[in-house]
């Protein structure tokens, strides 16, 4: 893949394998907004993205178990909605030690 953005919001459903070949993605921003869940095992190959903006807005609902996940990933904007976050998930996302602040609904740290 080449490019500055990669936005793939039509994708509704991602499996681990599609998900480790997007982490792939040399770009900046990787945009999969469409996607209406994930579980840990994809959280986990998305984690090697290396960019900077990971779009996740479109996923109903983010348990405790893949917000442990996501915060190993080292961007530094992950696009979320924060009443799709579980109690114990924006829990975890408040004591997260790289500072993840809330602006709007997206969460991103500096």
């Amino acid at each position: 893949f080449k490019g500055r953005a990669l936005v793939l919001n039509g994708l509704t459903t991602i499996t681990k394998t599609l998900a480790s070949d997007l982490a792939e993605f040399k770009g900046q921003a990787l945009f999969l907004d469409g996607l209406t869940s994930i579980d840990t095992g994809v959280a986990g190959e998305l984690t090697a993205f290396q960019g900077k903006c990971l779009g996740l807005y479109g996923v109903g609902m983010i348990n405790d178990e893949v917000m442990r996940v996501l915060m190993q990933w080292r961007g530094e904007k992950l696009s979320v909605r924060k009443e799709g976050l579980t109690t114990k998930a924006s829990v975890i996302m408040d004591k997260h030690k790289r500072s993840w602040k809330i602006i709007g609904d997206v969460w991103s740290s500096f």
